[in-house]
């Protein structure tokens, strides 16, 4: 038995994280987003990635990162809401938005 296909596979796009509009981090991700699981319920996907931050962050910046239940994550032509599992990896809360890539003075070339 193989690996499921991904359904999408973001690597390496540049992004933010941002906290209820309050903070704006800059970040690197990948995403992958995969199948129905083998238990074949409909409409649940396993979802998740790695990421890093841009700029090394205060331990209290961390904290707040770790312990916010909703985080949004823009970048790679997507808008989604995120939680953290640890400081460079995390999970999907809601559906992955599709939007307009923009490009911006601090996507990296």
């Amino acid at each position: 038995m193989g690996h499921p296909k991904p359904v999408r596979e973001l690597v390496n796009k540049t992004g933010t994280v941002s906290v209820s509009g309050l903070f704006d981090f800059d970040v690197s991700f990948d995403l992958l987003e995969l199948p129905n699981s083998v238990d074949e319920v409909e409409g649940k996907m396993y979802t998740y990635g790695r990421l890093k931050f841009r700029q090394e962050l205060e331990p209290s910046l961390v904290s707040m990162l770790l312990t916010s239940a909703r985080l949004t994550l823009k970048g790679g032509g997507i808008e989604v809401s995120i939680f953290l599992h640890g400081r460079n990896s995390f999970g999907i809360v809601g559906p992955i938005k599709d939007v307009e890539h923009q490009s911006t003075s601090k996507e990296v070339r």
